[in-house]
This record gives structure tokens, C-alpha cells and sequence, in this order.
């Protein structure tokens, strides 16, 4: 399993949550944004859990970003699942947590793998 078969699903539900929090910015309706942070929830996990997956074997170059990632995953399906349950009062106040350091290691993994530092890019066709 490479690292854009591991990110690239939920980097895809982070663009469809997006797209339903500008939707949501017109309509004031949470309909979408619900049901597309229910979706980044579930991807999250999964992407957490395949980044925690012990058959899964790293890279040494990436190895000290991989818990760093399974972290960063594993919080974000926390805050989804929040906002899957929200209304537009709770939303709008709604802070997301500090994810600097996952995006620092995201693009150190990328940089180590050789990949592109676009993450819309590099995840077409996956």
C-alpha cells in the first residue's frame, strides 16, 4: 500500500466536505455539510487505521511522520463526527483543531516519497 493509496480517499472527502461548507455558506442549510463530515469521519478513520496497521511496513525515511499522520487522522474523525451532528449555530462557532503538525509531516512524507506537494494532483485517477 503506497502513502497516496492511504491519503488519497480521504484527501477526496475533504474536497466534497468543501464544496458542502460553501453550499452551506449560501443556503445556511446543514443538510450537505452533515452528511459530507459523516463521510470524512469514516474516511479519516480509515485512513488513521491504515497508517496504525502494523502489516503495513514504512519507509524508514517517513517512519517518525507515520504516528504523527495516524494522530492527525485519528482527530479529524473526531471533529467530523462533531460537525456531522451539528446545526448552523454550533457550526459556525465550531473551531477546528490545530492540524499544523500533521500537515508538516504530511509534506515531509511526500517530500521523502517523491511526490508531488499537491494533494489534488497527485491523488487524480486514485
Amino acid at each position: 500500500m503506497s502513502n497516496l493509496d492511504t491519503v488519497c480517499p480521504h484527501n477526496a472527502a475533504l474536497i466534497t466536505f468543501a464544496t458542502a461548507v460553501d453550499g452551506w455558506a449560501v443556503s445556511d442549510d446543514m443538510t450537505e455539510v452533515n452528511a459530507t463530515a459523516a463521510a470524512a469521519r469514516d474516511s479519516a478513520q480509515a485512513t488513521a487505521q491504515r497508517f496504525d496497521d502494523a502489516d503495513v511496513v514504512w519507509p524508514a525515511n517517513v517512519a517518525d511522520d507515520i504516528p504523527v499522520m495516524r494522530d492527525g487522522n485519528f482527530a479529524d474523525a473526531s471533529s467530523f463526527g462533531a460537525i456531522a451532528q451539528m446545526n448552523s449555530g454550533t457550526f459556525i462557532a465550531f473551531t477546528y483543531p490545530d492540524d499544523t503538525a500533521s500537515n508538516e509531516a504530511a509534506q515531509r512524507i511526500r517530500s521523502r516519497l517523491n511526490l508531488s506537494a499537491d494533494t489534488v494532483a497527485s491523488c487524480e485517477g486514485r
